[in-house]
């Protein structure tokens, strides 16, 4: 018999016969996402139970109530569904006729929610966000004042760790140094030598603590790249070469900027990186050295270790 077509895409079907739209459905959460959005094999579960009144949902709580943002509401308060048929896909028992399904969480949107991310009022120091100094500063539960920063897009950021500035603004204007650490989000960076002061650390009630000298961030109008050709601060663009390089030109001279080569985040510089006695060099790491053989692991040890088997099995007979 040839089941009649829903008015609405959204629903199930009734013990009657007939279609059961749903009149409310949100979800929002992880286990409501990974139900509307994985490919579960089809489970007979039944809807409506003994619970705050007609049309709330007996059994999926467990799975569809704690992760969605409110309650899944039907017009009916006993009545079957499969999980294909909550994905709108007609699939066996009692779900309803092939329908498109209004909205797919896929397995990179579950990824990309799961990383992790930072608190909401969190300030950037000089610290990684990962650093225990960081997540000191930054405790949770922490309300701060908003810090307003001058958006820059990550593309159009001009300075980078090991380029050579001269500051422009501050006790240290007209002095010229490298450039040891760079903060985007906070449109920072660090010159080696310059805009320090000083602290102590490592300071308790019995050591009275080591005073040394820190270089203060410079905000980044404070500071300007040096021209190589003439050593004076000038104002660079990005542009592209004839081969399709995207390489950084000062608009004093028209000389390219090249960028320093940039640490990993384990702070090593591979362009700079020198082999020591206990690195595995790249020819060792891509040498060839295994040969595969019909022999077993036992029968390989004894042929390198020059063992000879001597012994045989007494004859058995199955009977």
């Amino acid at each position: 018999m040839a089941l009649p077509v829903p008015a609405s895409p959204l629903g199930v079907w009734g013990s009657a016969g007939d279609w059961v739209p749903f009149k409310e459905v949100r979800v929002c959460g992880i286990l409501g996402c990974l139900l509307r959005g994985a490919a579960l094999p089809d489970a007979l579960i039944p809807l409506g139970g003994p619970l705050s009144g007609p049309g709330w949902v007996g059994v999926i709580p467990l799975w569809w109530w704690v992760g969605s943002a409110g309650p899944l509401h039907l017009a009916q308060p006993r009545t079957h569904m499969t999980l294909g048929s909550m994905r709108g896909v007609r699939r066996g028992l009692s779900g309803p006729p092939d329908l498109p399904v209004p909205s797919t969480m896929r397995l990179s949107a579950l990824l990309s929610a799961a990383r992790p991310r930072l608190p909401p009022g969190y300030r950037h120091g000089m610290w990684p966000p990962e650093s225990m100094a960081a997540r000191l500063r930054n405790p949770p539960g922490q309300r701060r004042r908003k810090v307003f920063v001058e958006p820059i897009a990550k593309d159009d950021w001009k300075v980078f760790k090991g380029d050579t500035v001269q500051v422009l603004a501050g006790k240290d204007a007209g002095k010229q140094g490298m450039v040891t650490q760079v903060v985007q989000a906070r449109n920072w960076v660090a010159v080696e030598g310059l805009n320090t002061h000083y602290r102590y650390v490592n300071r308790t009630a019995k050591y009275s603590g080591t005073y040394i000298a820190s270089e203060a961030p410079l905000l980044l109008s404070q500071i300007s790249l040096v021209d190589p050709e003439d050593r004076k601060p000038t104002e660079v663009e990005w542009r592209y070469t004839e081969e399709g390089e995207r390489v950084r030109v000062s608009l004093r001279s028209g000389r390219i900027l090249p960028v320093p080569p940039q640490p990993r985040k384990d702070g090593i510089v591979p362009e700079q990186w020198i082999d020591g006695p206990k690195d595995t060099s790249e020819e060792d790491a891509l040498a060839k050295t295994y040969r595969p053989s019909l022999k077993t692991f036992e029968e390989e040890i004894m042929d390198a270790m020059g063992i000879v088997e001597t012994r045989r099995a007494k004859k058995s007979y199955w009977y």
